[in-house]
């Protein structure tokens, strides 16, 4: 019975239809995404430990992994910085779990990266320039800095069930 609806259904779909649907998408500039903020425990004693000159080649170290992991194959963007981690965001959130899994054993043997993260999934404002995701924001947004808050160091905290 589904099957025999949505074939008619999509017979009756046409190119105008898809167009308005997308139109009507872009010009709310929200998006459903899966949220992944990471921190770095304890950076600032480290920084107030070792002096900037010497914690710098460890946070170059995490930044640069963690932008290899989250774009990997273009499957998530880095959105921000936040000074010591990340704020991305991955279309499909079974690979924001994967990448922040991906994340903690990269960096699980390396003292000096002790990282905490935080996922959520929904919709969100996107702020875009020239069809470039530049920001996100809202609830969604705000529940992943907080359940990231919440992790202890090496861990990930979701808010909700993400597959």
């Amino acid at each position: 019975m589904t099957d025999e609806v949505t074939t008619s259904f999509s017979q009756h779909l046409t190119g105008e239809h898809v167009d308005r649907v997308d139109e009507f998408r872009r010009s709310r500039d929200t998006a459903v995404l899966t949220m992944v903020f990471t921190d770095m425990a304890g950076s600032k004693r480290s920084k107030d430990r070792l002096g900037d000159a010497r914690f710098m080649p460890g946070w170059q170290r995490m930044m640069d992994g963690l932008e290899a992991i989250v774009c990997a194959n273009q499957d998530g963007q880095i959105i921000h910085g936040t000074g010591d981690g990340v704020l991305a965001v991955f279309a499909e959130p079974s690979t924001a779990v994967r990448r922040a899994l991906d994340i903690q054993d990269e960096f699980s043997a390396d003292p000096a990266v002790n990282l905490r993260i935080g996922i959520d999934e929904g919709q969100v404002y996107q702020i875009l320039n020239g069809g470039v995701r530049m920001d996100v924001i809202g609830s969604h947004v705000d529940a992943a800095a907080r359940v990231q808050a919440m992790a202890q160091p090496g861990h990930i905290c979701v808010t909700t069930r993400v597959e």
